[in-house]
């Protein structure tokens, strides 16, 4: 597949990738099960990231101005020590930023900010978090 996974890293099952390369795991950091990832436009996630069950992480999509509806591709960027919610959707484009949180089935329509908490459809900002996180997102299972 010619992804690129840090050590200490896990993808569990059912995983769902649209194309080889493109994928950057850093270390310590977990993608839970049955999640969507659309590494076509370029998927990079930093160290000690948590990935929550069914999150679904999209880099394509189509531009609906265009007559031919052409698709576009844009990367998605995801800093060290993001957590994402179960059923969390990330749109084409945005970056994550260090230490964010993005709550449980929501939308992410623009770039959330550093050590800040959003949730929502689309996604807003409702609290900060704690700027000093020295945890591992090291989470092994038996089945994997």
């Amino acid at each position: 597949m010619k992804l690129s996974i840090g050590k200490d890293s896990h993808i569990f099952m059912q995983a769902w990738f649209y194309t080889i390369g493109n994928f950057t795991l850093g270390k310590n950091s977990t993608i839970n099960e049955q999640c969507r990832l659309d590494n076509r436009g370029g998927l990079y996630i930093g160290d000690n990231v948590s990935i929550s069950s069914q999150v679904c992480i999209l880099t394509g999509d189509h531009d609906v101005q265009s007559p031919h509806f052409a698709g576009q591709a844009r990367a998605v960027k995801i800093e060290d020590y993001v957590f994402i919610g179960t059923r969390a959707m990330i749109l084409p484009g945005i970056t994550l930023g260090e230490g964010c949180v993005v709550g449980a089935g929501s939308t992410v329509t623009k770039d959330v900010a550093p050590f800040t908490i959003v949730a929502g459809s689309p996604a807003k900002l409702i609290g900060d978090r704690n700027k000093c996180l020295e945890y591992t997102a090291y989470y092994p299972r038996l089945f994997y």
